[in-house]
């Protein structure tokens, strides 16, 4: 199972998955679709294990045609705000100025929903081992 944690902002925007006011993620697309029902871990900045998601639903879309609908679920603001996060993050990602972004860049759009959420303590291995079958599953 993967464990992961937010590039920018971390403990901000996993606080807003834990209080459901963002219930999807955007990542640049690597030509590798996403799975529904496929479950994963996000980290704290301390790397400690905070919750367990799974994916509900993706889109493979363009940077250009994000929506505004889309972003509400990324719990970010407007689409001008998330535009401009998200063309510095994925620029860096990239390894070019935000100058040379293309717009028609695809991005990889994923809605999850919490599964469970960590106590402060919580660590992976102590997952109820029929969990821990349930959840790496292929």
């Amino acid at each position: 199972m993967e464990r992961w944690m937010f590039g920018e902002k971390s403990d901000e925007l996993l606080n807003k998955v834990i209080n459901k006011s963002k219930t999807a993620t955007s990542s640049l697309y690597n030509n590798e679709k996403s799975k529904v029902g496929e479950k994963s871990i996000i980290m704290n900045s301390l790397k400690q294990d905070k919750c367990l998601i799974e994916i509900v639903d993706y889109k493979i879309l363009s940077f250009k045609d994000m929506t505004e609908d889309l972003v509400v679920l990324e719990g970010e603001g407007n689409l001008e705000t998330w535009q401009s996060i998200h063309k510095r993050f994925f620029s860096n990602r990239l390894g070019i100025t935000e100058d040379c972004f293309n717009e028609k860049t695809k991005i990889l759009f994923e809605i999850f929903k919490v599964i469970k959420v960590f106590n402060n303590n919580f660590m992976t291995k102590n997952i109820p081992k029929k969990l821990v079958n349930e959840v790496t599953r292929k």
